[in-house]
Formats: structure tokens, C-alpha cells, sequence
């Protein structure tokens, strides 16, 4: 095989001898390009070496035909989900878990569609946090592994009274997490405040307010309940306004004010004009609960 690479082998190999033809070549030249055409049984059915690079643009196929719809594995994402076919950056669709529970695309965050609800199964079963603080599970989430597990469904009460660890244990639960700030900023983008319950002076079902939905299609992210975010700021001791005259309670304006706070974002249903898309408090710690105070999930 010295003195350039044999154009064309025809056989069946396994595995082991296609590395094996590949590490000789390599050693022969180390400009050895090695196109490999697997069939379904794992053999391969043609191995084409060149003593050559691929001209300009092209790239040897690896495997081929190992990415399509017949070649997915059953219940997995199929083509029409993906962008254009791409592999490297598909653009998946925001699925949650099973057909009630929702989300959506807010940029390259999968947000949750409704505020969370805190339920005794992935699927459903007994709702926790509509009228008491009845989490089986202590405030610190220590012990909430396996016992609350929140969803993103239409028409129930969203839950509260939680603390920012129960959250992200009952989020984590399903595979989801508390968003970001950042993330909940931009989810909550084109959100009309004068559209929300910001002055009900109760929780409403979740989705009641048909045009209190952002431009991404998350609904309440303004009052209803004020929601828990994952970012924590120095606890304030008391409050600014910004855009729009919305309250912002951040650490450092207060002297005598100690400890940390996850931040809460959108304002509730007791909030009134204040209430809207820009308003961030850090105002109570991690374990603390209020009947105004839920959250919901990211991906």
C-alpha cells in the first residue's frame, strides 16, 4: 500500500478492522480520508479511502443516514421538530411532561406557559399549596426528593405558601428548574399590565386572564402571584422605582437590613398599579412563604 492509498475497498468489515485500516493509513500518511457507509446490522457494507482531502466544502460522511426519522428511536423527536435538519443546534419543540403540562419557547429558554401547581405525582393526584402550607416535605427541601413534583396546567388555583427550596425540589422532580432572571425578563416581554390580576385580592385560576400573555405565549406573568426566580441579591430594606414607576427592592439600601433573598419578579394579585413585568424585589428569604408567593419552572 506505499506510495499512496488504494482508491476503493470493497469487503465486509467489523468495527475493530475498520479502525484498524483508518490507523494504518493514518501511519502511512496521516492524509488518509475515510468515508464509512454502516448498514443496519452494523456491518459495513463500503469503506472508500482517498489519499486526498475532500475538495473545498464537501466533508466525508461518517455515518450515513444515521440521523433521520426512521433511524430515531420510538417516542423520540422527529425531523419536523428540528430546524432545517440540523443536528448540531436543533430547534426543539418546548414539551412538558405529558399533554397538560405546558410550556413555550421564550428564545433559547423553554418556559413554563402557566404558573406552577405542586401536585403528589408528575401526572397529578393531590394539589399542595392552594390554601394551607401542606408540602409533605420540610422548608428546606432536604426531604423532597420524590414527594412534590410541579406542573404547568390550565384552570387550577396556582400553588403558593412554598419556600425557594420546596420549589426547586418539586421542579426538579420533573426536570425543570427556576428560571433565571434574565430568563423571566425576557419571557415576559410584551405582557400587557393593565391586562393582569393585579387587584382581585385573590389568586385566579391559572389562564383566567385571556390577555395577560406574553408575546412568547406565558400567561400571568404579571400579578396573579409574585413569582420566585433562582437568582438572590442582599436582602432589602426597601425600594426604588424604574421603568414604568415599578418598584425595584434590591440589597444595599438599607443599613441595617442582613441576609440574602431569592428575587421575586411580576407582583400579585394585591399589588395594584405597582404590579408589571419590571418589578424585582428581594424582600423575604429563602424560606420564607406568603399565600402571594408561587414560582414556575424552565428547561
Amino acid at each position: 500500500m506505499q506510495g499512496g492509498a488504494v482508491s476503493r475497498i470493497r469487503q465486509r468489515l467489523t468495527f475493530a478492522n475498520v479502525v484498524s485500516v483508518i490507523a494504518l493509513f493514518v501511519a502511512l500518511g496521516g492524509t488518509a480520508l475515510a468515508s464509512v457507509i454502516i448498514t443496519s446490522n452494523s456491518q459495513v457494507d463500503r469503506a472508500t479511502i482517498s489519499g486526498h482531502h475532500p475538495p473545498s466544502g464537501k466533508h466525508p460522511n461518517i455515518i450515513s443516514g444515521s440521523v433521520n426519522g426512521t433511524d430515531l428511536a420510538s417516542g423520540a423527536v422527529s425531523n419536523g421538530e428540528l430546524a432545517d435538519g440540523a443536528v448540531t443546534a436543533p430547534k426543539l419543540a418546548c414539551k412538558g411532561n405529558g399533554p397538560s403540562d405546558q410550556m413555550v419557547r421564550a428564545g433559547a429558554v423553554c418556559i413554563d406557559k402557566y404558573e406552577a401547581s405542586v401536585w403528589s405525582s408528575p401526572t397529578g393526584g393531590t394539589q399542595y399549596g392552594v390554601n394551607a402550607d401542606d408540602y409533605p416535605c420540610g422548608n428546606d427541601g432536604q426531604d423532597c426528593k420524590g414527594k412534590i413534583f410541579a406542573r404547568s396546567v390550565a384552570g387550577v388555583t396556582p400553588s403558593s405558601r412554598i419556600t425557594w427550596f420546596q420549589a426547586q425540589a418539586a421542579l426538579a422532580n420533573v426536570g425543570k428548574r427556576l428560571p433565571t432572571n434574565a430568563e423571566w425578563q425576557q419571557a415576559v416581554q410584551g405582557t400587557p399590565k393593565d391586562q393582569c390580576n393585579s387587584g382581585d385580592g385573590v389568586a385566579q385560576a391559572t389562564g383566567s386572564f385571556t390577555n395577560c400573555v406574553s408575546d412568547w405565549g406565558a400567561y400571568d406573568m404579571v400579578g396573579n402571584v409574585s413569582e420566585r426566580v433562582a437568582d438572590w441579591d442582599e436582602l432589602a430594606g426597601g425600594c426604588d422605582t424604574w421603568i414604568g414607576g415599578e418598584p425595584a427592592c434590591l440589597g444595599g439600601t438599607s443599613t441595617t437590613a442582613h441576609g440574602y433573598a431569592p428575587l421575586e419578579r411580576g407582583d400579585n394579585y394585591n399589588s395594584g398599579a405597582s404590579a408589571g413585568p419590571f418589578v424585582v424585589r428581594a424582600t423575604t428569604g429563602p424560606t420564607s412563604t406568603a399565600a402571594t408567593l408561587g414560582f414556575r419552572g424552565a428547561r
